[in-house]
């Protein structure tokens, strides 16, 4: 089994003010870190003006065709729409003067839909999304691809919303206290035997390869060909666990658990009843998989569009 690479968070978690909306903009409630109720029109998320970073949400409510404009955790303000149910969340964090973190503040959060919480979502790139779930025992699954909390098309009735901070913004970096080095660089193009030395920074056609000194920091290689600390660790992880950092291309992604056999017996399953539920389904498949994923599995590979409590194919919803 492939093993995930994992971040170097070394921080706490904080807490926010957290509340959400239900039918009408006097109605609001209070919770820490996650609730589950009988739907949620609108989130407010308030955190210290006096922190370095804000939180950026926004809301894709019932009826609307794309994203409420997003509100910061900074004022007074709420994402969503009283009397339309959320669908979907999306949380990010910046800097105050505008820089998108993808580490350093990590938000992980999740929403509850059709009774079962969903994976966990998060602004962070993988490898801290991971640390964290780890660090701090989080359950259930992540979505290291997902920019949203939600199933489209289906009301949330929960969320829980866990937020995280690194000991420095810069994840991974300390204040600096030294010296500049002089550093043995060299980059390739097309073949191995094609390296060339350079100092500090260089401009290329194309680079496919880096070589450094064992020992040089990773702030200094990071500031010298320009590219993130975090790419810079995945490559160090990936030749420590492989010995090369060349690229694989080998499908190391788990089989599925619905096979095409599965799949012809739930596309007869849905033609034969077609009020039938995802639970249902699951139910008569024996089917191991959160309901969220065969919905994914029902509109992505057979084409079927959930409408109230009959399933369709994609072409005939719009006759409704």
């Amino acid at each position: 089994m492939k093993e995930e690479l994992t971040g170097d968070f070394s921080g706490d978690e904080v807490t926010a003010s957290l509340s959400y909306m239900a039918d009408s903009t006097s109605n609001w409630n209070d919770f820490e870190k996650s609730t589950v109720t009988s739907h949620i029109d609108g989130i407010k998320i308030q955190t210290g003006t006096n922190k370095p970073y804000y939180l950026s949400y926004k809301t894709w409510n019932s009826g609307k065709s794309s994203y409420y404009p997003p509100v910061k955790s900074t004022v007074d303000d709420y994402a969503g729409s009283a009397g339309k149910p959320v669908q979907r969340l999306n949380i990010q964090a910046f800097k105050n003067d505008g820089t998108k973190l993808s580490s350093g503040v990590i938000v992980m959060y999740r929403a509850y839909v059709n009774g079962e919480w969903l994976p966990w979502v998060s602004n962070a790139d993988p490898e801290w999304m991971r640390n964290v779930r780890n660090k701090y025992s989080l359950g259930g699954t992540l979505d290291t691809g997902g920019s949203f909390a939600g199933i489209a098309g289906e009301d949330i009735s929960g969320v829980e919303i866990r937020i995280f901070e690194d000991d420095s913004l810069n994840a991974g970096t300390d204040d600096f206290s030294g010296d500049e080095l002089n550093l043995s660089l060299s980059y390739m193009a097309d073949s191995n035997n094609n390296w060339t030395g350079f100092s500090e920074n260089v401009t290329a056609s194309h680079i496919d390869g880096i070589h450094y000194d064992e020992g040089i920091k990773v702030n200094a290689i990071s500031k010298a060909v320009r590219v993130s600390t975090s790419a810079i660790y995945r490559l160090l992880k990936k030749k420590q666990k492989t010995g090369t950092i060349e690229p694989s291309y080998e499908n190391s992604g788990r089989q599925s658990e619905v096979t095409p056999e599965k799949l012809a017996k739930m596309e007869a399953l849905i033609a034969e009843n077609s009020d039938i539920t995802l639970a249902e389904i699951k139910e008569a498949m024996q089917l191991s998989i959160q309901k969220s994923e065969i919905s994914n599995i029902l509109r992505n590979k057979l084409g079927f569009r959930y409408k109230k409590r009959w399933y369709m194919p994609a072409s005939e919803t719009g006759q409704m």
